[in-house]
């Protein structure tokens, strides 16, 4: 395409053949495309291996991806690892499918409660120690408990806030699953 257009003929054969220049231009960007890089191949099956893996409900998208990345010493980012990805189930290079084991990850999620036990133990961390300071009949300002939190699980006052509200709506949700 470039030494023709460079030749000055593209326009001519397209004139001739009654094709847009544009249409063809599309196409071979196309064909170009269609070479796969060796290293998301690699990104691709170890990607297929952690969906169907028991560590899978540990790390998010990102997260593995950035694992990939440090192991194979690259930087990939999501979208052009998906793009790639799609393009390997286009062509049909793998007999595994990347699309197929993502539904079953949803299907997964969808009926088990994802529940992160870090939230868990610190909310459950936060509310005996507001029982204790009640107890003691001692007025504590909510800031004061979360420091109190924090030098029991070493954590900083704000990420225990975080897990706070995130483990209030972990069973707000729970809630209204079991009515």
């Amino acid at each position: 395409y470039k030494n023709m257009r460079t030749a000055g003929l593209m326009d001519d054969i397209c004139r001739i053949m009654g094709v847009p220049t544009k249409m063809i231009r599309r196409e071979i960007q196309k064909a170009t495309n269609t070479q796969v890089p060796e290293k998301f191949f690699r990104y691709y099956d170890d990607f297929c291996a952690f969906l169907q893996s028991a560590d899978q409900g540990r790390y998010t998208f990102e997260e593995y991806l950035g694992a990939l990345n440090d192991k194979y010493g690259e930087t990939v980012k999501r979208p052009l690892f998906l793009h790639y990805a799609n393009r390997i189930e286009e062509l049909e290079l793998r007999a595994v499918k990347l699309s197929e084991l993502k539904k079953g990850l949803k299907k997964r999620r969808q009926t088990e409660p994802r529940v992160n036990p870090q939230w868990e133990k610190t909310f459950q961390t936060y509310l005996e120690v507001r029982k204790e300071c009640e107890a003691a009949e001692s007025r504590v300002m909510r800031d004061d408990i979360l420091h109190i939190v924090g030098e029991r699980t070493g954590l900083s006052t704000s990420t225990i806030a975080k897990h706070i509200a995130k483990a209030k709506k972990q069973r707000k949700k729970e809630d209204k699953t079991d009515v």
